[in-house]
């Protein structure tokens, strides 16, 4: 979820909100903490969701996207890798291709420190310390309770992991489901372990292309032949799924449309009694999914949770605040609902006119039914029932990040829970009341977008922790909350930093060494009718003071180290038709400009010098849309490449013709390139960083040291250090050296390379 609030470290201005609470908002005090609530805000951040994650209109198709990153797979290495290969993160005393330079955590976010989101995560049914943890960036296992942590997962096909089951009877069986729901890359199926995480067998390749909601072993069986049943959901129609054999073999046991939500199974019962949620509403098998019982109509939004504690079935409908939580202690016979009544002054409630607090996930105290956890912006505790609630933290309190996405508690260390926000994970050893949290060594970052300086600094977007700034290396520090992508920095190592969040009125310059925050939002946008979600802002790499900025018009400051919002931006021509989601100045030519506009249309002027008169071209051609990042050539103002969802395009006449270059249908997102040796083109993908020596014309793989699977986002070149950074949606940032610079070169578009892509 993004958050409605612009939450800086330094300073806050309180704004009154729900039953008078006050609450921290950016230095300019400009977005309620409500926007989070409000549908228009809300409909244009999904929209942006899933244009990013290519499942919104004339995206790629699972089966088009499979069959591209197989042959990404298959691709040779790159040149450019210098014969360097990466061994294991174990494997301290070699260099790999790419390093990742920045310690966990993210410092000064909501509930302190920060890490990945985590969308699923399963302790151990024997050793409480033992958790494993899924997120966009892998899978992650303790076994320290949190001290630290290890992924397990670098090899896999893909790093998004929706869920996780051990196995009740042998706790180093784990099962491993991959995919995420709208907003993600394609699953590639269900992978099983039999010593704790060291090796992994991939199973069920049936279930790639789809997205494995919930993973769930039968207690009443043994392994090697235990049974375990798989829901997942798809654009078509998926279902449930069981193997008798610990996943060797599969029998789909139903389909239906959407798929099955979630899973629960009651142990107490010969045979198990297995509950499911649908669209349809909730059911019951008793005779292991061979027949099914209706047993709850469905629930407002439907997308229902489900838990089984002590032989009582819980069920949380999380699109309906006001009749949310339900339990049966009958097995679906007759069901009592749990108050959810709002507490007051609680800022996550849901708003008026609805009374509840609308939880969106839940646990339930195996040793003491009567406590309950329940999340959504903030962190909900009853110890009666459900009688009364606390908010244990507000969404922006000390410990506990905001957004909750997963809770459990342990079945067998009393008091013991974990939960899983968009900020990583904390836990509890008094069954809710205090939280810990554990992300001081847990690598991840959902990154937008990165921007090097020559020192190597950096300031980079992310998902649900804004923009980040890390000085020399350091860890990252939030210096604005919220959501960011555009990020710009000085690539020469000056004072200046530059940063957007999702709003026309939240463009900030940075002072990296007193970290003062300036707004400069320029004043010419706030009339235009329509600005991308997040709007476009760009840095010219061979002259850092020319920035731009856009919705449907186009400004420009010559000097962005002095600019106000009041004056110092300069209109570029009429307003665009559409919203501005990319820009780029041409490094060797100021009156040269591109914009994209609403991903789908190319536009160029080339006497951007005149100001309001200059004249907009659009050179889209045949381009076929999905077009998320622009870089132009160093030297040659008409040679320009786009990144888009279905390949890399490039024109060399200015748009009269443009060449699909590279693999095609990876979701590409950015470009860049080495102003000293121009030939060299990198390109960011869901399938990682691809790299070619000849202009685009013939590409080899250059992910070699990131995890497989991971997503690239961003990159930027920095000329002057020969460093490429790339920013992944799910571990952060990686560096690749790529040697002592030439006798010769040109300011590179580093930094705001990625400035070339929609952040």
């Amino acid at each position: 979820m993004i958050l409605g609030v612009l939450l800086t470290c330094y300073s806050t201005i309180a704004n009154t909100g729900r039953g008078g609470r006050q609450v921290p908002t950016s230095t300019a005090g400009i977005y309620p903490a409500e926007d989070d609530q409000d549908p228009e805000y809300r409909e244009k951040r999904d929209e942006f969701l899933r244009g990013f994650f290519g499942t919104g209109p004339g995206g790629v198709s699972p089966s088009a996207y499979t069959s591209a990153l197989a042959a990404a797979r298959a691709l040779p290495p790159s040149p450019l890798l210098q014969g360097r290969r990466f061994v294991s993160p174990e494997t301290l005393e070699v260099v790999a291709p790419w390093t990742s330079p920045i310690a966990p955590p993210i410092r000064n976010s909501y509930g302190g420190n920060a890490s990945a989101r985590i969308h699923t995560l399963a302790i151990d049914p024997i050793n409480a310390n033992v958790v494993y943890t899924g997120s966009f960036g892998g899978l992650a296992k303790t076994t320290d309770g949190g001290v630290t942590w290890r992924y397990l997962s670098d090899t896999w096909a893909s790093q998004s992991i929706s869920s996780i089951a051990v196995s009740p009877s042998a706790s180093n069986i784990v099962y491993v489901g991959t995919g995420r729901d709208d907003y993600a890359p394609y699953g590639v199926g269900l992978y099983r372990s039999s010593d704790g995480g060291t090796t992994w067998h991939r199973l069920g390749t049936h279930f790639a292309g789809t997205y494995i909601r919930t993973v769930a072993v039968d207690p009443n069986t043994r392994e090697s032949l235990a049974t375990v049943y798989v829901a997942n959901g798809c654009t078509d129609t998926c279902g449930l799924s069981r193997s008798t054999n610990s996943g060797r073999t599969w029998t789909q046991l139903y389909q239906v449309h959407n798929g099955i939500y979630d899973v629960a199974i009651d142990g107490s019962t010969h045979p198990s009694t297995l509950y499911v949620t649908q669209d349809d509403g909730t059911f019951k098998s008793t005779d292991s999914g061979q027949s099914w019982t209706p047993i709850h109509s469905v629930l407002t939004g439907s997308r229902n949770r489900l838990s089984v504690v002590n032989s009582t079935l819980y069920l949380l409908g999380p699109r309906d605040p006001d009749h949310n939580l339900y339990k049966s202690i009958d097995r679906g016979g007759k069901w009592t609902q749990i108050p959810t009544k709002c507490v007051d002054e609680a800022w996550s409630c849901a708003p008026p006119p609805h009374t509840g607090i609308g939880f969106s996930v839940f646990a339930v105290d195996p040793f003491n039914p009567n406590v309950i956890l329940g999340g959504n912006q903030a962190l909900y505790r009853s110890d009666n029932g459900g009688l009364t609630w606390t908010e244990i933290e507000p969404w922006y309190g000390i410990n506990i990040h905001t957004d909750q996405r997963v809770i459990a508690f342990s079945r067998t260390a009393p008091g013991v829970a974990y939960d899983g926000n968009d900020g990583g994970v904390v836990r509890s050893t008094d069954a809710g009341q205090q939280w810990t949290n554990l992300n001081q060594n847990l690598p991840g970052a959902l990154l937008y977008s990165v921007a090097l300086s020559a020192d190597g600094s950096m300031i980079a977007g992310t998902q649900d922790n804004g923009a980040v700034f890390s000085s020399v290396g350091a860890p990252w520090n939030m210096i604005l909350g919220g959501d960011s992508y555009h990020n710009l920095i000085d690539p020469n190592g000056s004072t200046w930093a530059y940063s957007v969040l999702y709003s026309r009125r939240s463009f900030r310059r940075f002072n990296r060494e007193t970290h003062e925050k300036i707004n400069i939002s320029p004043a010419e946008l706030n009339n235009d009718a329509a600005c991308s979600f997040f709007p476009a802002f760009s840095m010219n790499p061979a002259s850092p003071t020319h920035l731009i900025a856009a919705c449907q018009h186009v400004v420009r400051t010559l000097d962005g180290s002095t600019v106000t919002s009041a004056d110092g931006w300069t209109t570029i021509g009429e307003p665009l038709p559409d919203p501005v989601n990319a820009t780029y100045e041409a490094p060797s030519n100021s009156n040269v400009i591109y914009a994209v506009a609403d991903r789908r249309t190319v536009w160029v002027t080339t006497n951007a010098d005149s100001g309001p008169a200059a004249v907009w071209s659009d050179i889209t051609k045949n381009l076929p849309g999905g077009v998320w990042g622009i870089t132009v050539h160093p030297t040659d103002p008409q040679t320009v490449y786009l990144a888009c969802d279905s390949g890399v395009y490039k024109t060399s006449d200015m748009g009269t013709t443009w060449i699909q270059q590279g693999l095609p249908n990876l979701f590409y997102r950015d470009v860049a390139i080495d102003p000293a040796n121009p030939q060299h083109v990198f390109a960011a993908s869901f399938a990682g960083v691809f790299a070619s020596t000849d202009g685009g014309l013939t590409w080899g793989n250059m992910s070699d040291g990131i995890p497989a699977g991971m997503i690239a986002t961003g990159l930027s070149f920095n000329a002057t250090s020969r460093q490429l950074a790339a920013s992944t949606y799910g571990r952060g940032v990686y560096i690749f050296n790529l040697g002592a610079p030439p006798t010769a070169f040109i300011s590179s578009s580093a930094n705001l390379a990625t400035t070339s892509g929609l952040r």
